[in-house]
């Protein structure tokens, strides 16, 4: 069976001498081309709600997505509406994590939430 991570670090591992030479001598390295190349821009109001309806993966993936986020672009997210409140989703769980964290239901089963916090706006 083909696993990239063991080979990307073999890689990455065999590239380093060559980086600390480069380091060493002063190299300012090889600039990337902009061929191709695009911007994405930061994550936006069309997903920073929670829709409940969609299997609780692709709300696990939102709510980690917006964590790497860094809270850097104009938009709060994910937000959703748990007990009659609206907070902002830090944390959950596709499993039970057995600490009474609070399960919601999703399009395909529950998901727990670990952690919110009031939404910045």
């Amino acid at each position: 069976m083909f696993e990239l991570g063991p080979r990307l670090v073999q890689a990455g591992l065999e590239l380093l001498p060559r980086v600390f030479e480069r380091l060493a001598a002063g190299d300012p390295g090889d600039p990337q081309g902009t061929a191709g190349a695009s911007w994405a821009g930061m994550l936006g109001e069309d997903y920073a709600a929670i829709d409940w309806p969609q299997p609780a993966r692709l709300i696990h993936n939102q709510v980690r997505a917006w964590n790497y986020a860094f809270d850097m672009g104009e938009v709060d997210g994910p937000i959703a509406e748990l007990d009659g409140e609206r907070v902002k989703v830090k944390r959950t769980s596709l499993t039970d994590p057995g600490d009474g964290s609070p399960a919601h239901e999703t399009g395909d089963g529950q998901i727990w939430i670990l952690e919110t916090e009031e939404p910045k706006n």
